[in-house]
């Protein structure tokens, strides 16, 4: 396959924006509504809860000779791992934060992240690995970090019912009210209070 960077249209950085920004801000809100009312896979609805992506850690990295830009992803395994694997590409790759002890439904977090911030999302062409990388966000590493904090704590709220990963209904109706498409917002700022959720909230490590 040929990966030669002449006459496509990644231009002399490499760097592309992930998707228009026009269509990122028409996406957004659809994108988080859509990604909030889909059931959660839960450890127990699995076969094999040690390989499903239910349990990890959200990490933050950078990297000096990209300023500017943060990359947010999702791992299993410990953040430091990760960071050995991308330097593989970018030498200079540092971690920022990761959340700890690893929480439940990490993956969803992140998901939900990278749909909050589409409008920021870069990817680029790697020269050493011949891949695209796409989690890579044009945006101040502080909020990045804010945006993880939020939907990890909101996550950590039990907003889905523990037996069948279902979203509750007080945040359905938030979602749509009467029946009409609401506000991802409207979700973060909703506090119902509902028994059993999950009072446990990873922190961030620096």
């Amino acid at each position: 396959m040929d990966t030669s960077l002449e006459g496509s249209d990644w231009g002399i950085s490499g760097w592309l924006l992930y998707l228009c920004f026009r269509r990122a801000n028409l996406k957004i809100n659809g994108d988080l509504a859509r990604l909030i009312d889909r059931p959660l896979t839960l450890p127990t609805l699995v076969k094999n809860a040690t390989s499903s992506k239910t349990i990890g850690q959200v990490y933050v990295m950078k990297c000096a000779s990209i300023p500017g830009h943060v990359k947010i992803g999702f791992g299993r395994f410990d953040p430091q791992s990760r960071l050995r694997e991308l330097r593989r590409c970018y030498a200079d790759a540092e971690l920022i934060a990761y959340s700890a002890p690893p929480f439940p439904h990490g993956y969803r977090v992140e998901q939900l992240v990278h749909a909050e911030l589409a409008g920021f999302r870069r990817k680029e062409y790697c020269r050493v690995c011949g891949v695209e990388h796409t989690e890579w966000f044009k945006i101040l590493s502080a909020k990045a970090k804010k945006a993880v904090e939020r939907w990890a704590k909101w996550i950590a709220s039990g907003p889905y019912d523990r037996a069948t990963g279902v979203l509750c209904q007080p945040w359905q109706e938030k979602l749509h009210p009467r029946g009409q498409k609401g506000h991802w917002r409207e979700i973060l700022l909703y506090e119902p209070g509902i028994d059993g959720s999950d009072t446990t909230q990873a922190s961030w490590q620096t």
